[in-house]
């Protein structure tokens, strides 16, 4: 794969894609898909590395945790 089979994440619509985490922790980020509530999983370091940064730059929102995310728990039962 190569980073232009990524743009979608940063090309979709706002709000779609999530970037979690901080980039100072030991993982980086974690890549969410608010619609489908999943994560993208990049086996290749340096692939998510150059992915998430890419995001990042393009203003793909940002969030510490994943319950910080709107819409994380739609559909679940309290």
């Amino acid at each position: 794969m190569t980073i232009s089979d990524f743009a979608y994440l940063w090309e979709s619509p706002r709000g779609r894609y999530f970037l979690v985490g901080s980039p100072d922790d030991e993982y980086g980020y974690l890549i969410w898909d608010s619609v489908t509530r999943t994560a993208l999983l990049i086996e290749d370091d340096d692939m998510d590395e150059e992915v998430t940064a890419l995001m990042e730059r393009h203003g793909v929102p940002v969030a510490a945790r994943i319950v910080d995310v709107p819409g994380w728990d739609e559909g679940s039962e309290s």
